[in-house]
């Protein structure tokens, strides 16, 4: 038995780069691509990000999830509406086409 078969996923610091060719690249050493949780920083630009996750999507659709540092300052509502970068992610996972 693997020792990464005992890991739930991994959360993985996409702060210099939230791309789908970093993804590519971490699936190319063998990790699955259900367990990668793509983290980004609250001040990344979110339109970027989301036609990032769009790319991921159409290769991996059973990722890991998202995640983001600082919550509380959230794109692209917060820091009174953090929420509504969780509201776009979802739709983006789930993909019902919310942002076409």
């Amino acid at each position: 038995n693997e020792i990464g078969d005992k890991i739930s996923y991994y959360n993985v610091q996409c702060y210099g780069e939230y791309t789908k060719e970093l993804f590519d690249q971490i699936i190319s050493n063998d990790y699955n691509p259900e367990k990668i949780v793509m983290g980004m920083l609250s001040g990344q630009d979110l339109n970027n990000i989301i036609n990032e996750l769009e790319n991921i999507i159409k290769s991996y659709p059973n990722f890991g999830g998202v995640a983001v540092w600082e919550y509380f300052n959230a794109p692209p509502s917060s820091p009174d509406y953090p929420y509504v970068w969780c509201e776009i992610m979802y739709h983006i996972l789930s993909n019902d086409n919310y942002m076409n």
